[in-house]
C-alpha cells in the first residue's frame, strides 16, 4: 500500500511540473558521519572551543554535557579538561 501511494505522490508531482526525479526514495542513503565528543579532543583543541565561548550559560552546558543531553555514557571530563573548564568559568565570571 505504502509503494502504491508513493508512486501516486510521484505522479501528482510530475503533473503539476515538479522533478519527480528527486523523490526520498530514488536518492542514496547519506552515510552518518562520525562524531567527536568534546572529552575526545586534545588540550590544544579543548583550549581553542573553550577561548570561542563567550558566556557562562554555554561554558555550564559543555561542563554537564552528559546531563543536559541525557547521555549519561558520555565520557567524563579528566582532570586537565576540568581545570581548564574551572579556568575558563573563572575567566568569564571577571570580566562581567
Amino acid at each position: 500500500m505504502k509503494g502504491k501511494r508513493v508512486k501516486d505522490a510521484v505522479e501528482y508531482f510530475r503533473r503539476l511540473g515538479w522533478d519527480a526525479e528527486h523523490c526520498p526514495n530514488s536518492s542514496p542513503p547519506v552515510e552518518p558521519v562520525p562524531v567527536r565528543d568534546f572529552s575526545d579532543l586534545t588540550i590544544s583543541e579543548f583550549e581553542r572551543v573553550l577561548s570561542k565561548i563567550t558566556e557562562i550559560n554555554e561554558l555550564e552546558g559543555l561542563s554537564n554535557r552528559r546531563r543536559i543531553l541525557g547521555i549519561p555514557t558520555l565520557r567524563k571530563w579528566d582532570a586537565d579538561q576540568v581545570k581548564l573548564l574551572i579556568k575558563r568559568r573563572d575567566q568569564l565570571k571577571g570580566e562581567k
